[in-house]
């Protein structure tokens, strides 16, 4: 089985994760369990997937699928802080490891569609 723990992408998704938990724990009420939740099921999706991308065969679209969770995670970070939910430091915070994933996962996905260029017959 392929390890991910020592991976860049994985410690930074994880403490994403770990502060998406710490965030919503003081969202007001009303958003706990809307918003709240969206953002604890957006960030276990995202985790979830640096895994299966590290073992998945196809990783282009395994790569492709996680893109798509850090974008779902963007626009719930961008919703809350427009919504004066999230404060500037941790809107700030929680979009920098997000753009940080987003370039990770996307020097990934090149790497591997180059390989897949270099590697397919003409």
């Amino acid at each position: 089985m392929a390890r991910y723990e020592h991976l860049p992408i994985y410690k930074t998704t994880y403490d994403l994760f770990i502060d998406v938990l710490q965030v919503t724990k003081t969202f007001p009420k009303d958003y706990r369990y809307t918003l709240g939740e969206h953002f604890h099921h957006s960030a276990i999706k995202l985790l979830k997937q640096v895994y299966i991308t590290n073992t998945a065969r196809d990783k282009v679209e395994s790569l492709k699928l996680l893109l798509c969770y850090i974008q779902e995670l963007g626009v719930l970070i961008r919703a809350a802080h427009d919504l004066k939910i999230l404060g500037d430091n941790r809107f700030f915070a929680l979009i920098q490891k997000r753009d940080s994933l987003e370039k990770q996962s996307t020097g990934w996905l090149k790497s591997f569609e180059n390989t897949a260029r270099v590697c397919s017959p003409v």
